[in-house]
């Protein structure tokens, strides 16, 4: 399925490479940036048992989604708390959307909020704070 997961994009998706070891075993990661959107096509590594999404291959996901805001590449905000709501299951082949928006910035605090969906289907929110690594405040 490796092949498969670099057709059928939506526009606007370009590869991001997850940094460091366990970053590098989960991708690929695609983002499109000008949306505040992320995305993955769930693959063998991603799956439970019955091929569906692993829940912590979607929190993986979702703790990622931060990058989205980052505005230099050697940036890292290290998750202080994260929440995920999952609402459906997604399977193997499916490509999983997040988008993204930061609800507050501040010095030391970046509050961000995904929306995960499957085509149009919502099937995990979440809510992540992450400590501020120059994400200018607003």
């Amino acid at each position: 399925m490796r092949d498969e997961q670099f057709v059928a994009l939506p526009p606007g998706y370009e590869l991001w490479v997850m940094r460091g070891g366990f970053g590098e075993l989960f991708g690929p990661v695609y983002m499109d940036r000008a949306n505040s959107r992320m995305a993955f096509r769930v693959d063998r590594q991603h799956t439970n048992p019955v091929e569906g999404l692993h829940g912590g291959a979607m929190a993986t996901f979702i703790d990622a989604n931060i990058a989205v805001c980052y505005t230099r590449p050697d940036m890292h905000c290290p998750t202080i708390n994260l929440t995920v709501d999952y609402m459906r299951p997604a399977k193997r082949g499916d490509l999983v959307e997040a988008d993204v928006s930061m609800l507050r910035v501040t010095k030391n605090l970046v509050f961000m909020q995904s929306i995960v969906r499957v085509g149009e289907t919502p099937i995990a929110r979440a809510n992540g704070v992450y400590r501020n690594d120059g994400i200018p405040a607003r």
